[in-house]
This record gives structure tokens, C-alpha cells and sequence, in this order.
């Protein structure tokens, strides 16, 4: 299980040109990244096309770190790494506050971490992918 996806929910209304500079940093920080699928939102006259899926190829502590970051720049909000499936999944975590990591596991279980910047953020994410293999 090396690949992983970040996931935006299509009212998050992340722009094509915010995807592609996630990307560049994701592969500056050496993994391959790309843009997967991109949505319409209905119901938003005049609404521009915006991505809600990103793939990145491993999660090196140094590629969950750039996404982290990333998460908390544009959103101020926590994160969420889904490991209840294949691959992992990284997305906001719209209740929780900046600094924050709610990882859920497929048994059930689930971690709460608060107060962390993004590179520790990063450490326990792979910690957490890396135990599942």
C-alpha cells in the first residue's frame, strides 16, 4: 500500500490552478502526483470546474508534510487521514481546528492528535499508514 488520495469535497471549491500548485509541491518533495478527477459543482451558476481528488504516488513523511501544510494554509482546518480502506485517504477535517489529526483505522479505532504543526503531522501519518503493512 504505497499510493495514497487527498480528497476535496466539490464545495470546498478548490480551483484547478490550487490543485496543480499541491501537485508541484507533492512532486518538488519527490513523489509523483497527479489531479484525478474534477467536478461541476451544481447548483453554482457560473461556477468554475474544481478538482476533488488527487493522487500521490508513496507517503514519505516529506509528501504528507507538503499535504498537511497545504490543508491547513488554504482551509485552517484539522486533518483527516481515512485508513478504513484502499488506498489511505487525506482530507479536511472541517470540525477540527488547525493543528489537529483525526486518524481513523479500519478496526475502528480512532487517534486524536491536537496542537501539531505540519511535519509532526506528517510523521504520524506515515507512522499510522506504515503500521498497516
Amino acid at each position: 500500500m504505497n499510493g495514497l488520495q487527498i480528497c476535496f469535497d466539490p464545495y470546498d471549491q478548490l480551483s484547478e490552478e490550487e490543485a496543480l500548485h499541491l501537485v508541484s509541491d507533492i512532486n518538488n518533495a519527490g513523489t509523483e502526483a497527479s489531479i484525478l478527477h474534477k467536478s461541476e459543482p451544481k447548483g453554482f451558476l457560473g461556477a468554475d470546474t474544481v478538482v476533488t481528488l488527487i493522487a500521490a504516488s508513496t507517503a514519505s513523511v516529506a509528501v504528507l508534510s507538503v499535504i498537511s501544510a497545504f490543508l491547513y494554509n488554504v482551509f485552517s482546518r484539522g486533518v483527516l487521514l481515512d485508513l478504513t480502506g484502499e488506498p489511505p485517504k487525506i482530507t479536511k477535517a472541517s470540525n477540527l481546528p488547525r493543528g489537529s489529526l483525526l486518524i481513523l483505522y479500519a478496526d475502528g479505532r480512532q487517534e486524536l492528535h491536537e496542537s501539531a504543526g505540519s511535519k509532526s503531522i506528517g510523521e504520524l501519518m506515515q507512522a499510522a499508514i506504515s503500521s498497516l503493512k
